[in-house]
């Protein structure tokens, strides 16, 4: 497992560093709005790597290694889990600093709300991994292009319309801060659905 991860990580380095650049740029910039993007960008990531296996026919060479189609399946989502993890503490970090720049005053409440809105915003994507993965994993990343586009578009339409109506935003912000509990519960379930159903159609795919 540790040398599948291992071998995806030197797939994604030059996009891993695109990403911290930006991260890091972006978030001293612009707090935490940034890491909404960035936590998309991490979750796709794994989808990148199995792009990059179908084009190689890595699958094949996999099959003749110690490897089960399982630990195959299970090292993506641990890619994207390990990924999103990284971007959230750097986030978290830069908002911080975000804050010192702009003379915020981060009180013991207000860096609560911070993390609520931050591993919000993480559990709403990866609902999001959870979704796309089954279904890259179950049609390959060429037949599951329409599919995953038509998630990527809603995802990036919905973050894209609560930026420019009036209130929405904060009123988003409250519900997250309200029911912060649920969305990390319903996030668990997706996960905890999503993972079986991958190991499922992947060991029924024909490589």
């Amino acid at each position: 497992m540790k040398g599948l991860i291992l071998k995806d990580f030197y797939v994604i380095s030059k996009q891993m560093k695109f990403l911290l650049l930006l991260l890091v740029i972006f978030t001293l910039l612009m707090g935490y709005t940034f890491g909404v993007f960035a936590l998309l960008y991490c979750a796709l990531l794994p989808i990148s790597t199995i792009a990059y296996d179908e084009r190689a026919k890595w699958d094949k060479y996999a099959a003749a290694m110690p490897y089960s189609r399982k630990d195959i399946v299970l090292s993506k989502y641990l890619l994207g889990l390990m990924c999103m993890i990284g971007a959230l503490v750097i986030i978290f970090i830069g908002t911080l600093v975000y804050g010192l720049f702009t003379d915020t005053v981060f009180t013991g409440e207000s860096i609560t709300q911070l993390l609520y809105m931050i591993i919000s915003f993480f559990c709403i994507t990866l609902i999001f991994m959870a979704i796309n993965l089954p279904v890259i994993f179950k049609w390959g990343v060429e037949k599951g292009r329409l599919i995953f586009i038509m998630g990527i578009a809603a995802f990036a339409g919905i973050i894209g319309a609560t930026s420019v109506i009036e209130n929405t935003s904060t009123a988003i912000e409250i519900f997250l801060n309200n029911y912060f509990y649920i969305v990390v519960l319903v996030a668990v379930a997706f996960l905890g659905a999503s993972i079986p159903l991958s190991i499922s159609f992947y060991k029924k795919r024909d490589l």
